[in-house]
Parts: C-alpha cells; structure tokens; sequence
C-alpha cells in the first residue's frame, strides 16, 4: 500500500489468531509509524527473536483483544505480548471478553471506538 502512495499513517494491519501475529511482527518492523496494529486473539511470534521493534514503530498504536476462555490461544500468550509491548513503551489498549477464540459484539464495539479514535487523529 505504501508503494502505491498511500501514507503509511493511514493504514492499520489487522489480523485473527495466527493473523493477529502476522499483523503484529510486520507492524513492528516498518520503517514508518502505521495508523495502529490491531490484534485480536493474537500472539508474540517468535518472540525468541528479540529483533525488536523499530524506533518509529513504537509510535503506531495496538489494540489487543482476547478471550478469557480462549483454547486455542491462551489469554496469557497475548497478555505476554501487550507486557512486552508496554515494556516498550508502546501505545498499547488492551481489553479481555468473555468469549472463547472468537469475536464478540462487545469487542466489536471497542474495536470501532478504537478505530474512530485512530481515524480522527488523522482529520
């Protein structure tokens, strides 16, 4: 997308599970801050890699969301990642649902505020 002109500012990666952790360890490493990553049900991957996370990127913003009754992927494999994150001093908005590994009406919600927030911030 950036390729095709579009402002990297403007652009959120989003992704489901595996998808979450996709979108998280590419969103880290651009050489521009993004519009925000958002992971739902998602993980650190290959956190063992400790390449870290650009500079710049520590100023795109993450919304993370999971379910506490998740058994697919542990609620405390993503808590494990938003600690990283904050550690990182990273914008990070974390919620938990009541739900298993799926998405809810009530993170359906959040993810919209979220999104109006990262929208208006670009008006």
């Amino acid at each position: 997308e950036i390729m095709r002109g579009i402002p990297a500012d403007h652009i959120i990666l989003a992704g489901f599970s595996q998808g979450a952790a996709m979108s998280l360890y590419v969103g880290l490493r651009q050489p521009k801050p993004l519009g925000g990553i958002m992971v739902l049900s998602g993980y650190r991957l290959l956190p063992q890699e400790h390449a870290g996370i650009e500079s710049c990127a520590q100023k795109t913003p993450v919304f993370m969301g999971h379910g506490i009754a998740d058994s697919v992927v542990d609620m405390a494999l993503g808590k494990l990642a938003y600690q990283y994150l904050t550690s990182q001093n990273m914008d990070v908005t974390w919620h938990d649902y009541r739900m298993q590994h799926s998405v809810c009406p009530e993170e359906i919600a959040d993810i919209r505020a979220w999104l109006l927030q990262r929208f208006q911030a670009l008006a």
